[in-house]
């Protein structure tokens, strides 16, 4: 089994899926069309990015949906200067779901958005 450094979820969307994003959205912290990943944005995928208290790492979440099929994608991207002061134990990109200790700080206010997210979309939270 190989390893990811992004957390995947591919689902059925549920009937009201874009009212439960946009509630989901107001609440979290999130901001929709992060410049960062605004290559990737076209009509059928939404993307996400949130600065938690860590300075130095962004959680992204990407979210695709192409008729009933969703795609869901959540990481930590850690930047240079997060990595150099670690001693690069920090990856470039870490799952959010990841068990490990290494960058907790950049997951753990961000992990439960997300699993907010998944509960509302009848999907197992992370």
């Amino acid at each position: 089994m190989s390893k990811t450094s992004r957390t995947l979820r591919n689902f059925q969307a549920i009937d009201n899926i874009d009212e439960i994003i946009k509630q989901w959205e107001k609440k979290s912290g999130f901001i929709e069309g992060n410049p960062l990943l605004s290559k990737v944005i076209d009509m059928s995928k939404v993307s996400y990015g949130y600065h938690a208290l860590s300075v130095n790492s962004t959680t992204f979440l990407t979210i695709a949906i192409d008729g009933k099929d969703v795609h869901l994608e959540a990481w930590v991207s850690n930047d240079f200067m997060g990595r150099l002061f670690s001693l690069f134990i920090l990856p470039a990109e870490m799952p959010l779901d990841s068990k490990s200790a290494v960058g907790i700080a950049g997951r753990m206010f961000t992990k439960k958005s997300v699993s907010e997210l998944l509960a509302g979309l009848g999907q197992e939270p992370l």
